[in-house]
């Protein structure tokens, strides 16, 4: 399967936004996400504004995290 660069970059555009507006419904800030994902806010923030092709790994992280959305944060 060949996709046009065009069609890699709204790809990406696509999931970027799919994954802040899931964040953002969950009611997770992006330093919760990140901490509930193990991940650096950093990279959630360069993976929510498309700066960043999350690998697989991240992207079910980031995709189970907002179930854990009321359990307590360990700090």
């Amino acid at each position: 399967m060949t996709f046009a660069p065009e069609q890699l970059d709204r790809s990406k555009a696509d999931l970027a936004r799919l994954l802040r507006d899931l964040r953002k419904r969950a009611g997770l800030s992006g330093d919760r996400l990140a901490r509930r994902c193990g991940l650096s806010q950093s990279t959630i923030s360069k993976i929510e504004t498309g700066r960043k092709i999350p690998r697989l790994t991240e992207v079910e992280s980031i995709l189970r995290a907002p179930r854990h959305a009321f359990v307590p944060d360990t700090v």
